[in-house]
C-alpha cells in the first residue's frame, strides 16, 4: 500500500493500483476495474508537497496543541492545504492508540512564502485533554 493522490490533489492511501506506484503518485479510481490507476497528465494544479510534523501535546495533560510547519517557500496564501493523523507508534502512544482515541487536526491559513500551522484539540476525547505527540502528515497544492 501507498500513499498517492486522488486527480482533486487529496491524499489517498492506496492498497490497490495498477502498476508499481510510490508514495506521492497521482490517482484515479477506474470503477471497470474495481482498483486505482495511474492518472494521467499528473500532479493536479502542479506539484503536491508533502510531509510530516509531530504535534506535541506535552508531558502533562493539554487540550490544544500547534506546531509550524516553515520553509514552504512556494505555497501561496490561497493554497489547499490537507492534514491527518498517522497512526505509528510514538514513545507515548501505541499505533492502535491513535487509531481509536485520536485528537483533531486541522490546517491552518497558508503564509505565502512560509508556511502553515496545524491545530490539534483533544475536544473530542474523554476527558477533553491529550498528553505526548502525535505524527500528522500533511500535503499542499
Amino acid at each position: 500500500m501507498t500513499w498517492a493522490y486522488d486527480v482533486n490533489g487529496l491524499p489517498t492511501w492506496v492498497p490497490w493500483i495498477v502498476g508499481t506506484p510510490a508514495d506521492g503518485d497521482v490517482v484515479t479510481w477506474d470503477a471497470a476495474s474495481e482498483r486505482w490507476v495511474p492518472a494521467a497528465g499528473g500532479s493536479p494544479g502542479g506539484s503536491v508537497a508533502t510531509g510530516s510534523a509531530t504535534l506535541a501535546f506535552g508531558a502533562s495533560m493539554a487540550q490544544e496543541a500547534s506546531v509550524a510547519v516553515t520553509g514552504q517557500t512556494t505555497i501561496t496564501g490561497t493554497s489547499k492545504v490537507w492534514v491527518w493523523l498517522i497512526p505509528s507508534a510514538t514513545t507515548q502512544h501505541s499505533a492502535d492508540e491513535i487509531m481509536v482515541n485520536p485528537p483533531a487536526v486541522f490546517a491552518g491559513v497558508p503564509s505565502a512564502g512560509v508556511g502553515f500551522t496545524i491545530y490539534g484539540n483533544a475536544y473530542n476525547l474523554p476527558g477533553s485533554q491529550a498528553y505526548g505527540d502525535y505524527t500528522v502528515g500533511w500535503a499542499w497544492v
